[in-house]
């Protein structure tokens, strides 16, 4: 039958048995062709059924259409259905007996469709409506907690508790809860909700106590901690350590990023992936504004801040820059340039005092020093013992300038005149690593981490961590004794932290990527983190903002000993005189105060 002819017989079909033989004999054929299969026939009866529902057509429905109680069940409690369709579909449920069959579905459908009874008898304890609550969207819970308000004989607030306990409370549930405890005087879960709520919510929420006042000292002095701030400014210190994110419109693909040594500008070059490629420009922060633009373009290679000097190193076509505030000039310029490290184009550009420490292939490793920069070349077969026919450096510690450099077979690390320290004979491949000290190295393969200590002469692996994925951009934190790694490479990359000691992992900042990322960067103190994604966007965060941020704003029941870390960092910034955070100790007055707020929080919860 074709989709004409079925409309047609359908609005003929329409009027019903009673109007007359045409209608009559219309449907017949609908309901012969339909019973035959006929999908046209079948729509057509379908689309004229919305429009003016007849009990025949119904009938007719339920035996053609697979599923159909599930869309009439699905239409009836929609939130995007309107009121009047709502009503006529749970009519309609309600006179033919239909509901979902998995419990937990069917509880919540007979709520939302007035079924107070069936709900009284299926789930007298509100188990299944708690189950149910935590499952659904934020437009479903309105219509379900207006449903249970009209009922007026479930338990709510029970219901939101368990939530509470479950998954944490958005603001107009805290709302409608701490409404109903201080409605009935309940002041004791008032304040146990209180004490579980996110820092805003908390010091919100405590003003609706009026006399009560907890029973134990600690919880006295956090209430009173409460009392006496004001929400506000809770409210601007989250604005203002969200802001500490910098945005930075980009090519999506970040091939290259340095942060300043002061902190104050971050050097990027990008490229759309393919053929397009951006000059390598500097950007301020945490402002983002563009600096200085140099005629240099990066699709693969690094880049080195020496704070009045950028290296820009070109891996494609090796030729390596000196990046001035007065221009670029080449320092070398290679015909080939051999990939390093598992054939991966590691980042062999390292700071070493005042210069920097690379190579080109692998034979030989390329020094600068001075201003203006000079290279100086070293064959790999010059260097001490052990022998190497080919090497890269990994790493550079600050204090003592001792050098970490990888070959074919060997991990060795040399004094800053490039005479040998220690080294191992260990094949194990090494993709970076970072010194936790003059005499103590942490290195990363395509599958862990590993801690080297150096005894005499010998590099000895003193400790092993667990199995993780390839980890990248290996980090020293030195005040917290952890190490931070990016991985597993690729988009999604999550920012690991590991113990120092030990390497076992030790949790992971919070998530900063709002959209898939790729090209992560993290600064060589490990404060700041930059990365890319596919709205042409690059974002540079502050990570101890960002980790307090994520504190401040997470329900205090799900606080822990490391947002205590986390706070120690910020507190530490705050006080910073010198070096890359100085220019960042001033948080403002809010801030300052929610940091207040969060540690007599974490004292309470950790203490207590």
């Amino acid at each position: 039958m074709s989709a004409w002819r079925a409309a047609r017989l359908a609005r003929k079909a329409a009027a019903g048995p009673d109007s007359g033989s045409l209608a009559r004999r219309a449907w017949r054929l609908l309901l012969a062709a339909g019973d035959a299969g006929d999908r046209e026939a079948i729509h057509a009866v379908w689309m004229q059924w919305l429009r003016e529902p007849r009990p025949e057509a119904f009938e007719a429905l339920r035996r053609w259409r697979p599923g159909f109680d599930r869309i009439i069940c699905e239409w009836a409690v929609s939130p995007t259905s309107p009121a009047s369709t709502r009503a006529r579909m749970a009519q309609l449920c309600i006179e033919h007996g239909m509901a979902p069959d998995d419990p937990v579905e069917r509880v919540v459908f007979h709520l939302l469709t007035g079924q107070f009874e069936q709900v009284h008898h299926s789930d007298p304890g509100g188990a299944l409506i708690a189950e149910g609550y935590q499952a659904a969207t934020p437009a479903v819970r309105v219509m379900l907690r207006e449903a249970l308000t009209a009922d007026g004989d479930l338990d709510l607030p029970g219901i939101l508790v368990r939530k509470n306990e479950a998954t944490g409370l958005a603001d107009d549930e805290v709302e409608v809860l701490a409404g109903h405890f201080a409605a009935t005087g309940d002041w004791e879960r008032l304040w146990r909700l209180t004490t579980d709520l996110p820092v805003r919510s908390a010091v919100t929420t405590v003003r609706r106590i009026d006399d009560w006042r907890p029973g134990d000292a600690a919880g006295r002095a956090l209430f009173a901690r409460f009392a006496r701030t004001d929400p506000d400014a809770i409210e601007q210190a989250e604005r203002e350590l969200t802001a500490t994110a910098t945005p930075i419109t980009t090519l999506p693909d970040l091939n290259a990023a340095a942060f300043a040594p002061d902190g104050r500008s971050i050097v990027l070059a990008a490229s759309d992936g393919m053929w397009r490629l951006d000059a390598v420009r500097r950007f301020s922060l945490p402002g983002g504004e563009p600096l200085t633009q140099w005629p240099v373009q990066l699709r693969e290679g690094a880049l080195l801040d020496l704070g009045d000097v950028v290296v820009a190193e070109d891996h494609y076509r090796y030729h390596l820059y000196e990046l001035t505030a007065d221009g670029h000039r080449t320092l070398t310029a290679e015909q080939r340039c051999e990939r390093v490290g598992n054939g991966m184009n590691l980042r062999p550009l390292v700071p070493a005092g005042d210069g920097f420490v690379t190579t080109v292939d692998g034979s030989e490793l390329l020094v600068g020093a001075g201003r203006p920069l000079t290279v100086r070349r070293i064959p790999a077969l010059h260097l001490p013992p052990p022998r190497w026919s080919s090497c890269r450096p990994l790493a550079v510690d600050p204090g003592s300038g001792r050098l970490a450099v990888h070959g074919s077979r060997s991990i060795a690390v040399l004094a800053p005149n490039l005479q040998a320290v220690a080294w191992t004979d260990d094949t194990r491949p090494v993709q970076e690593a970072v010194f936790l000290g003059p005499d103590r190295l942490v290195t990363s393969d395509d599958d862990r981490l590993t801690r080297w200590q150096v005894d005499g002469r010998r590099l000895i692996p003193e400790a092993t961590g667990p199995s993780i994925g390839w980890l990248t951009h290996v980090t020293a934190l030195p005040d917290r004794g952890q190490v931070l790694a990016v991985g597993p490479r690729g988009y999604g990359s999550r920012m690991r932290l590991f113990d120092a000691e030990t390497l076992d992992p030790a949790g992971e900042l919070p998530a900063l990527f709002d959209q898939p990322a790729w090209c992560v960067w993290v600064s060589q103190d490990g404060g700041r983190i930059v990365f890319a994604n596919r709205d042409r966007t690059t974002h540079v965060h502050d990570i101890v903002s960002a980790s307090v941020l994520d504190a401040l704003t997470r329900p205090a029941m799900r606080l822990g000993p490391v947002d205590a870390e986390r706070l120690a960092d910020a507190r530490r910034r705050a006080a910073s005189e010198t070096g890359p955070e100085a220019w960042r100790r001033g948080y403002g007055p809010a801030v300052h105060e929610a940091l207040d707020v969060l540690g007599a929080v974490l004292r309470h919860r950790l203490e207590t």
